[in-house]
């Protein structure tokens, strides 16, 4: 049984659901002081931070606590924080893509 302990279960979902947190506040925070967007490249690199780094981390720290788990575990691991941080990034995208635009955006695009 993959979820024998709470411990497995918070071990599992700390991490994904940090991923999904951070994602997100990444993708709206004012980059620039919202002068100009984050270029392509660095957004990509800082997300592949996020989506690896907190699977990898929580595997240090579940090895230096001496809480074993089989490579199954840590592949489920990764394979649902992609999964799950992918839809975060994809529903970040869909509500910009879905609000309404601000007079001041207009005014932005017509001067810029």
């Amino acid at each position: 049984m993959p979820f024998a302990e709470l411990q497995d279960l918070l071990l599992f979902s700390i991490p994904v659901g940090l991923s999904m947190t951070t994602l997100a506040t990444m993708h709206w925070y004012p980059w620039n002081k919202g002068t100009r967007p984050l270029k392509r490249v660095a957004a990509y690199t800082m997300g592949t931070v996020v989506v690896v780094g907190y699977p990898v981390a929580t595997m240090f720290v579940a090895n230096a606590l001496k809480m074993s788990h089989g490579e199954v575990f840590w592949a489920l691991l990764l394979i649902a924080n992609v999964v799950l941080s992918g839809i975060t990034v994809n529903v970040a995208y869909w509500i910009d893509g879905n609000r309404a635009v601000s007079l001041e955006e207009t005014n932005d695009d017509v001067r810029g």
